[in-house]
């Protein structure tokens, strides 16, 4: 329990953690107030992450102790990285201050424009922080604005390097997208010609392309300072970054950072061990918390993603929460499987499709996409060359005929991308480019070609050509994201296959208010299909990838209305109608189920189980197929068996006392037999050994294929006390009446055979039936005596 200290105290002694302090008493003060402050909130969300709470609360400890010491020293986190303030370029009492950290420099100077380039020497203080003040000239600040500066250090070593400030001012910053919808992009190689593109450019030339598009964020690659162009911004020289707008933050590599061995070598089975223990850098962790922290408290419309391909737990909830503090991760393996897929002959099985864009953890978001710039790269190929390769070059005119190569290719490639962002995330990526399958690969200029940049540019005119099937492909992924303008299904929480057909090779699927239905066979046209229906009326085409407009043949009608019927027996667990009055009429058992389902939602109204966070599973048993929990203030519990009715059956008490049932599916009202007795009262009784991690235990009738609820009567005084009233009214009516009706059934020879074949050991006539009932009655002398 979070409040108990017991446990977190036990960290300090972790087998092999050397960082962890010496328990001692100022640091169990310590550690206390920081206990206190422990997160709950990844555990609501997932009760497993508790098995491994050790882990994370040594991990949030890190984290509040690296916290603590800048809020100790800064007053708060916002204000120690408002650096920009102080730091670089700044104005002050009508003159220019420039400061510089550089505390290993032996010298640094300001050069620059304003001064002709001469030196101009900065003096360095305790800190390691150089300055210079410099006057106004004739009214004017000494460094203009956009002037051209670099600051000039002598390394340790005595050598001098020129270097960009760190430092920059802030603009405005662009709106949170409701939904988002990111393009990959690299400012160098987004002209058409055989250069280096200037931001200037892609200003003027690339960010029309990408409104128009339909997309709503741009990921740039590259911006920091790097040495080697054909590095793809890889090879950082300075963090420095060309402007503050950018508030997005992609963290390249996380995995690499989040444990010891950088993931290198061997893989993520999904088991919460390979996250949680000795081979994860816990600094790492802590410090992508603050970073995280840091970034949402200064900018709240940020959005921060992970690249991560280990897909560890807790990685995209709120640090408040006691995660990581991600907005996304990257769907990683989506890409890596219809590499694979391509690689077949087109015997695509649908279940692995889905497989792999389903398997995300939903309770944090997922940035999927079929391809980005690592597809794009030589020694790769995207997913049009690999559908079409050498074909394109000369079939991609709608002049003439598609060959099959091209009809297939533009055909696949539209349905790749369409259930991909259907099913694959919350949120989609492309790389520039990609959208209407730009050929060849991504070759930066080097030694090997000739650094030539024959293959490290953008044919945008390939894309605005009426007579290219480019157009068509541009053209319909445009149309993708008008879709989720319109329907805004990429960030429904409502995402439900309802078919995979193998043999047809065909998926139905539902995304928000939209239904999808994919046909990945090279062969068939399905006509009259039927695909189950969400909901009953009239359904409309709102997209087509067949029409002819992106290339397709226009066999689809958008003329047609299509009207959903009803379905007796269900179609791939969908209805066109509810039948209400099943659940009216007393003849019926749907009357029953109904009653039950009432008297479950009555439960949570008296004893709050559902909301509760205590949940425990005490005992499990695979033999006689028994399960036993704790929710809330209740006790649970499960019999799956087929057979067994196990009577006097002990189960852990969570507390001692008088216990009594609250539910009972076997009750007659529900459809049951009515073998659990509502008048018996359960007395637990100590275990000095513990029984299933409990101090007490008690017995209890439990039926075949049925649950029972007990509550504690000291818990619920007035409620135990109305209960004792109407048994004091009723009498013992309903003992008689519960005893009645098993002794008529036994009368009947087939239901006597029947029954004593189904299980010996449950009560029949004569002897074990008055046993039964004076069980029922709460007589256990056993019981009774230690209670």
């Amino acid at each position: 329990h979070w409040g108990e200290h017991a446990a977190p105290l036990e960290l300090c002694s972790y087998e092999g953690l050397e960082a962890l302090p010496t328990v001692g008493e100022e640091y169990q003060q310590g550690y206390k107030l920081v206990n206190d402050r422990l997160p709950k909130g990844i555990y609501k969300v997932d009760p497993d992450l508790k098995a491994h709470s050790e882990h994370l609360n040594y991990r949030w400890q890190q984290y509040t102790k690296t916290k603590d010491a800048i809020v100790q020293a800064e007053g708060s986190l916002a204000a120690f990285a408002q650096g920009h303030k102080k730091m670089g370029i700044v104005r002050e009492g009508g003159v220019t201050t420039v400061r510089e950290w550089a505390p290993a420099a032996q010298a640094v100077s300001l050069i620059g424009d304003f001064s002709g380039w001469k030196e101009v020497g900065m003096k360095k203080d305790q800190w390691g922080v150089w300055e210079v003040t410099l006057p106004d000239v004739q009214g004017q600040p000494a460094i203009p604005h956009r002037s051209r500066i670099k600051v000039k250090l002598q390394a340790p070593g005595g050598w001098w390097v020129d270097r960009l400030s760190a430092w920059i001012r802030r603009s405005e910053r662009p709106y949170k997208p409701r939904s988002l919808r990111i393009y990959e992009a690299h400012v160098g190689m987004s002209s058409e010609e055989g250069k280096v593109a200037s931001y200037t450019e892609f200003k003027n030339l690339v960010l029309p392309h990408i409104k128009a598009a339909g997309y709503t964020a741009v990921q740039l690659m590259a911006i920091q300072e790097h040495a080697y162009y054909g590095s793809f911004g890889y090879h950082v020289t300075n963090p420095f970054a060309v402007s503050s707008r950018f508030d997005g933050f992609r963290f390249d590599g996380v995995t690499s950072m989040l444990y010891w061995d950088h993931g290198i070598n061997r893989g993520f089975s999904g088991a919460y061990s390979d996250y949680f223990g000795l081979n994860t850098n816990v600094d790492a962790c802590a410090y992508l918390m603050l970073a995280n922290d840091l970034i949402h408290t200064l900018m709240p419309e940020a959005i921060v993603i992970a690249e991560d391909v280990s897909g560890m737990p807790s990685l995209c909830r709120p640090v408040q929460e006691g995660g990581l503090g991600f907005d996304y991760r990257l769907g990683m393996a989506i890409p890596d499987k219809w590499i694979d897929l391509n690689k077949r002959d087109e015997q695509w099985s649908m279940l692995e499709i889905v497989s792999a864009l389903c398997n995300r953890r939903y309770s944090e978001l997922t940035v999927g996409y079929a391809e980005s710039h690592d597809q794009a790269l030589v020694g790769d190929k995207t997913i049009a060359f690999r559908l079409m390769d050498a074909a394109m070059y000369e079939g991609m005119s709608t002049l003439t005929p598609a060959t099959p190569v091209i009809e297939r290719g533009i055909s696949l490639h539209k349905v790749i991308r369409a259930v991909t962002i259907v099913l694959g995330g919350e949120a989609w990526l492309c790389f520039m480019g990609n959208e209407f399958g730009h050929p060849e690969w991504i070759d930066f200029p080097r030694e090997g070609n000739d650094w030539s940049h024959k293959y490290c540019r953008r044919q945008w005119s390939l894309a605005t050509q009426d007579h290219l099937r480019y157009r068509q492909l541009g053209d319909f992924d445009r149309a993708l994201m008008e879709l989720d303008d319109k329907f805004d299904f990429l960030t429904s929480g409502h995402q439900w296959v309802t078919h995979m057909d193998e043999e047809e090779q065909v998926l139905v699927a539902e995304r928000g208010p939209l239904l999808f239905v994919f046909n990945f066979s090279p062969f068939n046209t399905y006509e009259g299909y039927r695909v189950a229906a969400p909901a009953p009326g009239k359904w409309r085409v709102a997209l087509d990838s067949d029409g002819f407009r992106y290339g397709g043949k226009g066999r689809v009608s958008w003329d047609a209305d299509h009207f959903s019927v009803p379905e007796p027996r269900r179609y791939h667990d969908r209805y066109c109608r509810r039948q209400w009055s099943l659940a009216t009429q007393d003849h019926l058992r749907y009357r029953q189920l109904g009653d039950f389902d009432r008297a479950l939602m009555e439960l949570d109204d008296k004893f709050d189980f559902l909301t509760s966070g205590h949940q425990w599973v005490t005992h499990m048993d695979e033999e006689e197929q028994v399960l036993v929990a704790e929710r809330g203030p209740l006790l649970f519990v499960f019999n799956f068996s087929p057979f067994n009715t196990y009577e006097g059956y002990r189960v852990a008490a969570p507390a001692p006392g008088k216990w009594r049932v609250a539910l009972d599916s076997d009750g007659f009202r529900y459809g049951g037999k009515g073998r659990v007795s509502w008048d018996a009262d359960h007395f637990s009784v100590p275990e000095p050994r513990r029984y299933h991690d409990r101090d007490q235990s008690m017995l209890v009738l439990s039926p075949t294929r049925s649950v029972v609820a007990y509550y504690r009567t000291e818990d619920y005084p007035e409620m135990a006390a109305a209960q004792d009233l109407e048994r004091a009214e009723q009498g013992d009516r309903r003992i008689g009446e519960s005893m009645q009706r098993p002794i008529q059934l036994c009368r009947n020879k087939e239901y006597r055979q029947g029954y004593k074949r189904v299980n010996d050991r449950l009560p029949m006539v004569g002897q074990r039936l008055h046993q039964a009932a004076e069980y029922r009655r709460g007589i256990d002398g056993r019981a009774r005596n230690n209670a």
